[in-house]
């Protein structure tokens, strides 16, 4: 069986509801990073940056994180985890992933600095409602942004409060024999 892992909060799924995957055979599970809107457009205040806002994901996405690891881990098919844009709670989860199968740390930041011209066109298209909701182009271009030097401080983050991602993962309660399961699947 295939699985899709939904890491968007209840609000957020219920204004912009994803068919139904089960009828292609494809389990669908709910693990949201957080319920209440903390992501960098939920903020009212000035915006942080994405270190802050990435330190929280890892705080508040405890249970998300490991759900997803545990679902990739327990499925025989391919696994699609998403958020909203798929940069930011997306974006922690795949610098997880690809720090847990090895991969450099340039590689995975680059990966992330890449993401804001791939959703370049997502922000055109979202500009309207973020427009509607009082957020001008400018920060608008600001939320969509990937510094990579966000992506940098969060690594060094997990390194320094937890010793590195699998150690993360632990922390969140993923067993060592499901990191093990899930790296060997990365890496194969």
């Amino acid at each position: 069986m295939k699985a899709i892992v939904d890491l968007r909060s209840r609000a957020e799924r219920e204004r912009d509801v994803t068919p139904d995957p089960s009828v292609a055979g494809i389990r669908h599970v709910f693990a949201p990073v957080f319920e209440e809107d903390q992501s960098p457009v939920g903020l009212d205040a000035e915006f942080p940056g994405y270190f802050v806002v990435y330190q929280r994901m890892l705080e508040t996405g405890r249970d998300a994180y490991r759900v997803l690891f545990e679902t990739v881990s327990d499925t025989d098919g391919k696994v699609v985890f998403h958020c909203a844009a798929g940069k930011d709670r997306t974006g922690v989860a795949a610098a997880l992933m690809l720090r847990l199968a090895g991969v450099d740390e340039a590689t995975v930041i680059e990966d992330y600095a890449h993401s804001f011209h791939l959703l370049r066109p997502l922000l055109d298209e979202w500009l309207p409602r973020m427009s509607e909701q009082g957020i001008d182009q400018s920060r608008a271009l600001q939320l969509m942004a990937s510094p990579p030097e966000d992506m940098t401080n969060t690594l060094a983050h997990i390194e320094r409060l937890y010793g590195g991602a699998a150690a993360y993962l632990e922390s969140v309660g993923v067993s060592a024999a499901t990191l093990s399961a899930v790296r060997a699947k990365l890496v194969a």
